[in-house]
Parts: C-alpha cells; structure tokens; sequence
C-alpha cells in the first residue's frame, strides 16, 4: 500500500519555460523570407477573425499549419525541428524555469511539459534536460509529407487536462486523489490545467 503520492511537476513550454512563443519563429526557419512573408500575408484574414473571437483556437492554429506545412517534405521538416530545437530553443530558456526544473528532478518529482506547441521541436529540447514525457500538439504525416492538420486536437485548454488523464489512464478526480500535481502556466490555455492542481503557479517560478 502506497503511503506517499507520487509527485507530478507539470510545466507548459511556451513563455512559461520559454521566453517568448517558439512556434513562429519555428514556422519561420523552414522556409524563405519571401515565401514566410506570403503565408503572414495570407493569414491576416485569419488572424484577424481569431483576434475578434469569430474563430476558434482550433480551427486558426489548423489554418495557420496548413499555410506554413501542407505538401512539406516530414523528413525535413524532422530535420528542421531538431536544429531548432538545438540551437534556437536554449538561448529562449529562462534560467528560473531550468533552475525550477532541477529542483523537481532533485526530488525525484515526475515532470511533464503539456504544451500547445509541436511535439517535434520541444520533445528533443526536453530529453537533452532528462524531461522524458512530453504532451504537445501533433500534426499528421501522408505518404512521408505533412498535411498540416493537427492530429487529434490542439493542445490548450481543456485539452491539456485531456492529455494529463489519458497519459495517467485515469480522470482527473482520480488523478487528484492519487498524486501531488504542481502546475506551472502563463496563458488562458493552462487555466484549466491550473485549476486541477495542488500547487498552481502562474506566471512566476518560485525559487528552490
């Protein structure tokens, strides 16, 4: 019989461990400026409507993969996403993120990045920290090329709740009574995570 509750430190990426959102600047490395240009232009429309709340998150963060992604080659794509996550993601680390990381691994705490970003850059970036589960937002790959579609749905809000209990095999009650869960997020996107934590931290990484 357990008599402890194993502890879950879960941390979204994006401006929570990051200094600013990665996805852009991502998009940006796998194409030219001219061509990168062209797809923002494309995209006002777009932006536009999920500024003023007449699209869903879902359905822009779809719109805006398909307009970077659709017809791109996937073992590129790979390729390009370890790069970045090598050389363009460690110098966007806030060392109070990494330093609150450390605290957790010290203490044999379970840490978990549950993100909307894409799994292929920020899955890498966490296993060269020992971060070996990562929850982020997937994208469908038909015959060797991206489509950019998400596989299943994004990874915000709601979803992120959604990703915790089918990696644990169980709902969130259950979750709750079994584990310890430290939360950290920035955005409107962790609020639902945050609320089912013990410890929930917005905005701000405590020290040790």
């Amino acid at each position: 019989m357990k008599t402890t509750k194993e502890t879950l430190a879960i941390f979204d990426f994006d401006c929570t461990i990051t200094t600013r959102d990665t996805l852009l600047p991502f998009l940006f490395t796998l194409s030219s400026l001219c061509k990168n240009i062209l797809n923002c232009i494309t995209l006002i429309p777009t932006l536009t409507a999920y500024k003023i709340q007449c699209m869903d998150n879902h359905t822009a963060k779809e719109k805006l993969l398909m307009t970077f992604l659709n017809h791109y080659s996937f073992p590129i794509f790979e390729t390009k996403a370890s790069d970045f996550a090598k050389n363009m993601i460690p110098p966007l680390i806030k060392p109070s993120a990494i330093k609150r990381i450390q605290w957790h691994q010290e203490k044999h705490h379970r840490c978990i990045i549950i993100s909307a970003g894409l799994e292929n850059y920020i899955t890498p970036w966490a296993y060269s920290i020992g971060i070996t589960e990562v929850l982020a937002t997937r994208i469908t790959v038909e015959n060797n090329n991206l489509s950019g579609k998400m596989l299943g749905k994004n990874c915000y809000g709601p979803e992120k709740v959604s990703r915790l209990e089918k990696l644990l095999d169980q709902n969130i009650q259950a979750i709750k009574e079994n584990y310890t869960l430290f939360a950290y997020g920035d955005s409107r996107g962790d609020q639902e995570l945050l609320a089912t934590a013990d410890f929930p931290f917005y905005q701000t990484m405590p020290a040790g």
